[in-house]
């Protein structure tokens, strides 16, 4: 027994002097505490091993990595988390561009599962998962302290499986649940249209991947020719994010000069700016640009947006977004698992800090609420039969039968007026083969930067702002 807790003492100081090493360089933090705390760990540590009942359950490894848990837990910091060897193996997965599963993004908010965003033409999309919705079941086993890796691997499989989720959506008080089919995702980031009418050219983003920004210059292209060509609209609803460089490279597209966003940690490797380079710059200062955003626009969508909100380039309609600006970073540990740190955060042009915040449109275009009786007929409505069969049965319908379909619908307690019902007539023809990008009469977003932009007084008192490298 001595010569067990004379190697344990070993082990707990050689613990302590590595993690005293860590300290004394992490610029002073803590440095007047750090002997009398790691004294009071490795006390900790010990009277564990030596006097915990079962000793079955007495390993040191999962002891250590609970505890390494546990400190950063204490951050309350959702996006800085503990990476055992196989989460992290996991995590490297995650950049594929294609995978089974449902379209969604999700992460921890306030301690809970939350949807990020749903992502565009998904099974995720087609089931009307929303931003904000919070995931408190998957297949029945609560996800409450569940990691995220763990969500994740949950919720993928093999294409053509089904996965039930529980949702509770903001301001509904009854959860629901949702029944997805998984599909092999495969994301297509750009799409493209023209409004001939309107003169507008619509370009959709629905991530920042590794050829958006070649994607963006060839959509442009595609539109650049075409005489009747006035204004752009850049749609970044949904969008939750991506890679950095790619929503820089695409402000870049548009803004020829200065500013496009910096970074700011304690480290001075944590801290750069993002300078547009003119040779980059595509699309001309003359056109008029609204850019659309939602709750569900996150992280590089917000980059984006931010710099062309800054600089006056262009003119932000539609929700305040997620509010997701942070920079993290993987820290390898000698034993194959990590540390998932936060290291800075991003700040727009003007300085603005989006993270947790979010930004705030020029032009607020809310989505109407339902009330909670009028949810749970539209839970039932888009997860049972119903709608399906109407649309199947008729393409094409009539005033009646759309009253007639409402009149069965009410029968069976799902109580929604025939013009509500029509907007999700629409959303299930959507559905069938490819997604229709624009639709003016169920958008009110949309509808509302057409008007702005047809009005031609979209662009009025603003002018392109250069912004320095912050000092």
């Amino acid at each position: 027994m001595v010569r067990h807790r004379l190697v344990l003492s070993v082990m707990s100081m050689m613990l302590l002097a590595v993690c005293l090493g860590f300290f004394v360089n992490a610029q002073g933090i803590g440095r007047e505490n750090v002997y009398e705390n790691f004294e009071f760990f490795g006390r900790a540590f010990q009277n564990v091993r030596n006097y915990y009942y079962d000793t079955e359950k007495i390993k040191p490894r999962d002891l250590i990595y609970g505890a390494v848990k546990g400190m950063l837990d204490a951050l309350e910091d959702e996006h800085t988390s503990f990476l055992p060897p196989a989460e992290l193996k996991y995590l490297s997965e995650e950049t594929s561009g294609e995978y089974g599963g449902l379209g969604i993004v999700i992460g921890i908010r306030n301690r809970v599962l939350t949807v990020v965003s749903p992502i565009y033409g998904t099974p995720a999309w087609e089931k009307h998962i929303q931003s904000g919705d919070v995931i408190s079941f998957i297949d029945g086993v609560t996800t409450a302290d569940l990691p995220l890796n763990d969500a994740l691997r949950k919720l993928r499989g093999p294409a053509g499986t089904s996965v039930t989720v529980t949702l509770l959506r903001p301001n509904h008080d009854e959860p629901f649940d949702v029944t997805i089919e998984r599909a092999l995702i495969q994301l297509e980031t750009v799409k493209t249209a023209f409004l001939e009418k309107e003169g507008i050219a619509y370009i959709k983003l629905t991530q920042f991947s590794e050829n958006t920004v070649d994607l963006l210059k060839k959509a442009y292209e595609s539109h650049k020719a075409n005489p009747l060509l006035k204004s752009m609209i850049i749609d970044l609803r949904n969008n939750p994010g991506g890679l950095l460089t790619s929503a820089t490279e695409a402000a870049n597209l548009f803004i020829p000069e200065g500013l496009l966003v910096y970074t700011k940690g304690r480290e001075p490797e944590t801290t750069h700016s993002y300078m547009a380079s003119r040779s980059r710059f595509v699309i001309p200062e003359s056109i008029p640009i609204a850019v659309l955003v939602n709750k569900g626009s996150a992280s590089a969508s917000e980059i984006l947006a931010g710099a062309l909100q800054d600089t006056k380039r262009a003119v932000i309609i539609g929700e305040t977004t997620f509010g997701k600006a942070s920079v993290q970073s993987i820290r390898p540990l000698s034993d194959g698992s990590a540390i998932k740190l936060t290291v800075a955060l991003y700040y727009t042009p003007a300085g603005r800090e989006i993270h947790q915040k979010g930004l705030t449109p020029d032009i607020v275009v809310g989505i109407p609420e339902y009330s909670k009786t009028e949810q749970k007929a539209l839970n039932r409505l888009l997860n049972e039969e119903y709608l399906a069969q109407f649309v199947k049965q008729h393409p094409v319908y009539t005033k009646a039968q759309l009253d007639e379909f409402a009149n069965m619908l009410k029968s069976k307690d799902i109580d929604l007026p025939p013009e509500e019902l029509e907007r999700w007539i629409y959303w299930e023809k959507n559905k069938i083969g490819e997604p229709e990008l624009i639709n003016l009469r169920f958008d009110l977003q949309l509808r509302k930067a057409v008007e702005l932009l047809t009005n031609g007084n979209i662009q009025a008192e603003k002018k392109l702002q250069v912004y320095s490298e912050p000092k």
